[in-house]
């Protein structure tokens, strides 16, 4: 077999320590997910007035847009957000919160009420990405970003001014706060604020308030590993504290300013 010449490639080949410990370095990781999270702005804002799919596998009612963003665009152009007996808004109201904001700042037309998901969408990706890197490494939270990113089912409903996507963008903030508090307690009362918000723009994500809750309290009542250093179980356990906090602050919140005096419409 031929040698190869001193001082070739082959002979001092360039380290890459990144390859050794199966994950991406710090400037390699930014790069990406940055590029990343190009792709998925250009899918969710091209042609952001395109009809949607018509064959039924998304699983969407597409005609629902005009419906949940009926109370945002009424504030806006008549200055009320009730004008009927259809009022959506006790429903969502963090949707329609962001509509209204969205309508107020470009105009009330099909783009602008598009906008919200689209963004929230991306963000989604962006955190998802972040989260996961957090939890596993950067090489994991590369490749989750990157499946939601371009997921066609997830890039259909971010294209469309309904409930479902603006609910899942929420649901990742809620989980990204929760996966930080593990370093930094405090941002559980994000978690716990972003699983609140959650189910009121659409109630289904009450999974994920349980499951947060339940989670939290696992985290305050069970021992700590005994392999683990002491001060990490502290930490968890005041994360935990923290997400629980922010989970009745929160409900608290709503339920003195928006369910209370709004009963009988929410009901």
């Amino acid at each position: 077999m031929t040698q190869p010449a001193l001082g070739s490639a082959d002979t001092h080949p360039r380290p890459r320590p990144w390859l050794a410990s199966g994950d991406l370095s710090r400037t390699q990781f930014a790069t990406a997910l940055l590029l990343v999270v190009f792709v998925a702005l250009g899918l969710r804002l091209v042609y952001p007035i395109a009809d949607p799919p018509s064959r039924p596998t998304v699983g969407i009612v597409w005609h629902d847009e005009g419906t949940w963003v009926h109370n945002a665009r009424n504030r806006v152009l008549f200055g009320a957000w009730k004008l009927d007996e259809w009022n959506p808004m006790y429903v969502t109201p963090v949707l329609t919160g962001l509509e209204y904001v969205s309508f107020r700042l470009f105009g009330v037309g099909l783009r602008q009420a598009r906008l919200v998901p689209e963004l929230l969408g991306v963000l989604s990706v962006l955190l998802i990405g972040l989260g996961v890197a957090r939890a596993a490494n950067r090489l994991a939270g590369l490749i989750a970003a990157g499946l939601l990113a371009v997921n066609f089912v997830y890039v259909m409903y971010d294209r469309a001014a309904t409930i479902e996507a603006t609910m899942v963008a929420v649901l990742v903030v809620a989980w990204y706060a929760y996966a930080r508090a593990g370093d930094s307690p405090k941002w559980g009362l994000l978690a716990g604020l972003g699983a609140v918000l959650a189910y009121f723009t659409k109630a289904s994500a009450v999974f994920f308030v349980a499951a947060l809750g339940l989670d939290a309290l696992l985290s305050l009542a069970l021992p700590a590993n005994p392999g683990a250093r002491s001060s990490a179980g502290s930490a968890r356990r005041r994360a935990a504290a923290y997400t629980l906090a922010g989970l009745v602050i929160a409900a608290l919140l709503a339920l003195v300013f928006f369910v209370l005096p709004n009963w009988q419409e929410y009901r």
